[in-house]
């Protein structure tokens, strides 16, 4: 069988990489109705001794395709305006629409206060600040007794590390850093650094290693993209890959694992030759969508009908997600991203 490298795929759409996304939001649900249930860890978070998360797992898919696809989105287009104005369109209509209905209109109708108390607090429109890339995790009243207390969207969090990944990513592009020459420099260094900040947990920089992880998973997949012609996408190179994975899970160096193995594996799964069909591959278009809204419904489930346990939670939360999905996919992210692209076009 002819070994293929990632150049060999890139130009067909991947319809495994959206069916995986799709089912990396469901896990995203999975994960976090364990902590909404109990405050406690998922199956793989216990495994793992705490190392990493089906969420984990599902946010790095997310940052590794983004880092990939965003690269190559920028090549072919090099123009600035245009690659801002397309990760706007991207990011925002959606992020925006689920910030303004959870302050105004779950908020309300879940809070412990009166209508009038709820919008006479400052911090209803303090929670108004995330669409800045401030984050801000509760509203007046809202989820205060729940097992996992307060936490309004604990999804969130990852978009604004998203965004400064866009903007990292144009200014190394502008610089012209991204290309082979300077990679094969840098690498060996940032190898090092990885290897003594994760694996000696560094005092001081370590605690930081959950929001470190996905920036340089990001900046795996640019680098995926760069070294396209050169990586070959081989099985029992990725057998080989997952046994060093489980090597470095048991040795405690889980974030070198997915910073380094991940990426691969990844990449075999989206560049597989058997893809699914397009109408199954169709289910991701809403999982940037369900994994916004998804996790104040499971507060909300929890809220009203008290401890529900983490199956139940995740299929319940997982259908109404799905639906509130499909419906800001046609209704808003859709329109308002074909409104938002059509700006200034006659210039661009």
């Amino acid at each position: 069988m002819e070994v293929r490298t990632i150049r060999d795929c890139i130009d067909k759409k991947s319809n495994n990489l959206n069916l995986i996304k799709f089912i990396a939001a469901i896990l995203v649900i999975f994960s976090h109705s364990f902590r909404i249930w109990r405050n406690t860890m998922d199956p793989l978070d216990s495994f793992t001794d705490g190392q990493i998360s089906f969420g984990g797992v599902a946010v790095a898919l997310f940052l590794f395709a983004s880092g990939f696809y965003v690269t190559k989105g920028l090549f072919k287009r090099k123009k600035g305006v245009l690659y801002f104005k397309n990760r706007f369109a991207r990011i925002y209509p959606a992020f925006v629409a689920v910030i303004i209905a959870t302050a105004f209109i779950i908020g309300p109708l879940i809070s412990k206060y009166s209508f009038k108390e709820y919008f006479g607090r400052k911090d209803t429109y303090l929670y108004l600040l995330y669409i800045l890339m401030i984050p801000r995790y509760i509203l007046p009243g809202v989820f205060e007794k729940n097992p996992y207390p307060g936490v309004v969207n604990g999804s969130l969090w990852t978009i604004p590390l998203e965004v400064i990944c866009y903007i990292g990513l144009y200014i190394v592009y502008v610089c012209k850093f991204l290309n082979k020459k300077v990679l094969k420099i840098l690498n060996p260094l940032l190898l090092i650094g990885i290897c003594v900040i994760f694996g000696f947990r560094v005092t001081g920089i370590y605690k930081y290693h959950l929001y470190l992880r996905p920036l340089l998973i990001f900046f795996m997949g640019i680098q995926y993209y760069i070294f396209r012609d050169e990586i070959k996408l081989d099985r029992k190179k990725a057998l080989e890959i997952l046994v060093v994975a489980f090597g470095l899970f048991l040795l405690h160096w889980g974030d070198i694992a997915a910073i380094y193995c991940f990426p691969y594996l990844f990449s075999m799964l989206m560049f597989s030759e058997k893809q699914v069909s397009e109408k199954i591959a169709s289910l991701g278009n809403y999982s940037y969508a369900i994994y916004l809204v998804a996790f104040p419904i499971q507060q909300i489930f929890v809220s009203c009908f008290g401890r529900m346990d983490p199956f139940t939670n995740t299929l319940y939360a997982s259908i109404c997600s799905i639906l509130f999905g499909i419906g800001i996919y046609h209704w808003i992210e859709i329109p308002f991203a074909k409104l938002i692209l059509q700006v200034g076009d006659n210039k661009n």
